[in-house]
């Protein structure tokens, strides 16, 4: 099951709403992608794909404290990286489900595969952290990447999705 929080967006729901279901939760959508290919869900995806790198250009309008906790804004670097890898991703037919800010400047990426649950933190610092969960939410795998080193990051995701 792949998720993606959103905000409520009916004109994009009304595109989209032949390849999904759809449950209304609070203010966000929950949106429970079909188990289609990139090429069949073609322009669909493409939406999907640029409201997710929307959201998270959003993050840099958090200001400081964004989460009442003394939470640092989200930094334009780990945005960028964010988008660049969603992009990559993406051209090798991976879905990111969703993505959230980190309260230290970063944004973290999440995906669910159906036997593990993937988290990837691009952290303020340029370094990106592969996190591989198991169903019952314990850590198998954390390893760190330099962006040097994101084509080894997308293998290892590859992986995970076979």
């Amino acid at each position: 099951m792949e998720l993606l929080r959103r905000d409520i967006d009916t004109s994009t729901m009304d595109k989209i709403s032949p390849f999904i279901d759809v449950n209304i939760q609070l203010k966000y959508f929950i949106i429970k992608f079909k188990s289609y290919s990139l090429s069949s869900l073609n322009k669909h995806y493409n939406l999907f794909l640029d409201e997710l790198s929307r959201k998270i250009i959003s993050y840099k309008y958090l200001p400081k404290n964004w989460d009442s906790d003394n939470a640092e804004p989200i930094y334009d670097n780990s945005i960028d990286i964010a988008n660049s890898l969603l992009e990559q991703l993406a051209f090798n037919d991976i879905i990111i489900d969703y993505s959230i800010p980190m309260r230290d400047g970063g944004v973290q990426l999440e995906k669910t595969f159906s036997n593990n649950d993937v988290e990837i933190e691009i952290n303020p610092d340029n370094v990106i952290v592969l996190l591989i969960f198991d169903k019952d939410a314990n850590c198998l795998e954390e390893e760190n990447y330099s962006l040097s080193k994101i084509n080894a990051l997308i293998r290892k995701f590859k992986s995970l999705d076979g």
